[in-house]
Formats: C-alpha cells, sequence, structure tokens
C-alpha cells in the first residue's frame, strides 16, 4: 500500500495522513522504494520460521544441503565487485552569489524563482534546490512529491510561459506581487517538453526586458541571474 504512493485506493484522503505522521517518506519521489526494507523483514522471516522451514525437505541431509547452496549463492553475489562513479558537485556558484549581493544592496530579502518552471514533481529541480541550500536563498520553486494545489493554481499555471519566454508586464507585475524578485534560468536543464521554442530564445527575452536585470553568468552551468527592478527604476 504505502509503495503505491497517493495512487493507493483513497489516496486523496490517507496519504496526507502518512505524510504528517512520516514527514521524510513525503520526500521521496518514488514511493515503491519502500521495498528497499523488504529483504531486511524476509530475513528476519525466514530465520524466525527456519524450523519450520527445514520441515518441507524429507530429510535432513537435503535441508542441508540447500543451505549450504544458498550460503554459497550469497557468497558468489557479495563477491561481486562494483565499481560506482564519482561526481564532483561544485560549492561555488556565481550567479547565486549575484543575487545575494545584489539583495544586500537593495536591502531586500531575495525571493528567488528558478527557470524552467515545473509543477514540482520533477526531478529536474535538484539542480536549483543544491544551489539554493549552498547561497541559503529562499526559492517559490522546488520539489514536492506530492504537489499542492495552491502551488500548481497560484505559481506554475501562472507563470508557466515564463519558460517560453514570453514576458508580458502582466507576468512582471505577478512576480512582483507574488514577492519574487530574482530570477534564475538554468540553461542546461531545458528538455523538449518544457519549451515550444529553444532555451536561446527564452535568455534573449529575459535579457532583453527592459524591467530585468542581468546581473551575472556562471558558466559551468551555465546559469543566469537575473534581478527584477521596481517600478519607478525600471521607469
Amino acid at each position: 500500500m504505502l509503495a503505491l504512493g497517493p495512487k493507493m485506493p483513497y489516496g486523496d484522503r490517507i496519504w496526507p495522513l502518512i505524510t504528517r505522521l512520516l514527514p521524510p517518506y513525503g520526500m521521496i519521489r518514488q514511493p515503491a522504494k519502500i521495498f528497499i526494507i523488504a529483504p531486511v523483514f524476509t530475513g528476519l522471516a525466514i530465520t524466525l520460521g527456519m524450523r519450520e522451514f527445514m520441515q518441507l525437505f524429507r530429510s535432513k541431509f537435503t535441508g542441508n544441503l540447500f543451505c549450504i547452496f544458498a550460503v554459497l549463492v550469497l557468497i558468489a553475489d557479495f563477491s561481486i565487485r562494483i565499481n560506482p562513479s564519482i561526481c564532483i558537485l561544485g560549492n561555488r556558484n556565481e550567479a547565486y552569489r549575484a543575487v545575494i549581493a545584489d539583495s544586500q544592496e537593495r536591502q531586500q530579502t531575495p525571493l528567488v524563482m528558478a527557470i524552467p518552471l515545473w509543477p514540482g514533481d520533477s526531478h529536474w529541480s535538484s539542480l536549483y534546490i543544491y544551489e539554493a541550500i549552498l547561497s541559503r536563498v529562499r526559492m517559490v520553486n522546488g520539489y514536492r512529491p506530492t504537489v499542492r494545489k495552491k502551488y500548481f493554481q497560484d505559481i506554475f499555471e501562472k507563470f508557466e510561459c515564463l519558460n517560453s519566454g514570453m514576458i508580458t508586464d502582466e507576468i512582471i507585475d505577478g512576480l512582483r506581487e507574488t514577492g519574487i524578485n530574482y530570477i534564475v534560468l538554468h540553461e542546461n536543464a531545458f528538455p523538449e517538453k518544457v519549451s515550444l521554442f529553444s532555451v536561446g530564445h527564452t535568455i534573449n527575452s529575459l535579457v532583453s526586458h527592459p524591467e530585468l536585470k542581468l546581473l551575472n553568468t556562471d558558466p559551468t552551468g551555465p546559469v543566469f541571474a537575473f534581478a527584477i527592478l521596481e517600478k519607478e527604476t525600471a521607469s
């Protein structure tokens, strides 16, 4: 039942209760990962029921032979070498540092929207969540396996057009009203389903908009940081 996640029977009622009782479980993007503890309980169950299990064999010799075979299989399995690859993550992003520096200069608390904007349950969000953790800036979008209706309607549906570079005065005003004063764009996180146009079109739209100011670009991402100017400054 837990492996089904929100799709379990009556999941719309039961799942919120489960995530309240077990808050870390609510952050798992694939609820089926609960099965990772199955081998532990299976081994415990076999151990506790070993006496009854051995009675399934016609003779004690056959049972012992089976146990020896099972142990040999386990040894062979554990002896297989695994060579994991190592990924070293960066610890300094100039675009996010530019957001912090600009917010301190303007004496504002930064609230960042990352582009591309997702409904909230995409693994692509890990790219900018990692940067947000390092830079300690608040973000209006992030990751949640069960997306809240308020976020989906008030943030995603309202500002999704930014992915395609559609920036109107109404969108900028909506960002200001929400409290968002910075935009960061991750150029390497634009799969085809995000936008009908190329990421270059979105970047050009942001750079050329009179109410946005390009702060800095981090070449490793690459990541672009923009400040939303106040109305008086923009005019």
